[in-house]
């Protein structure tokens, strides 16, 4: 079953004033596959990959950013995977919580 498709304004606005930064999300064959929106935070990187569907995947994982692979980082620290808008609010409502602190949520 196809989850509802979310709210995108309410999610895009969420998205924005929690200060996440977007990325086009491309297949290795160069087709577009979503949006990969990151934010920096502490020592980790966290992003949210929205796909076309209305899926979400949301990533807390080590920081080991570089300009020229800006998707790339460390070992993930916890995931969440979902609706968009419901891996979102995961993501939110963990923010506050040490990344070594966390479980592997299913």
């Amino acid at each position: 079953m196809t989850p509802p498709a979310p709210d995108l304004t309410e999610l895009g606005g969420m998205l924005y004033v929690e200060g996440f930064q977007p990325l086009p999300d491309v297949a290795d064959n160069g087709e577009f596959i979503g949006t990969r929106l990151w934010r920096v935070r502490h020592g980790y990187v966290e992003y949210l990959a929205i796909r076309t569907n209305g899926l979400g995947h949301a990533v807390r994982a080590d920081a080991q950013f570089s300009y020229h692979e800006p998707a790339a980082h460390g070992a993930i620290r916890a995931h969440m995977f979902g609706a968009a808008t419901s891996a979102l609010a995961w993501l939110l409502r963990t923010a506050d919580q040490q990344p070594e602190d966390e479980g592997h949520p299913q």
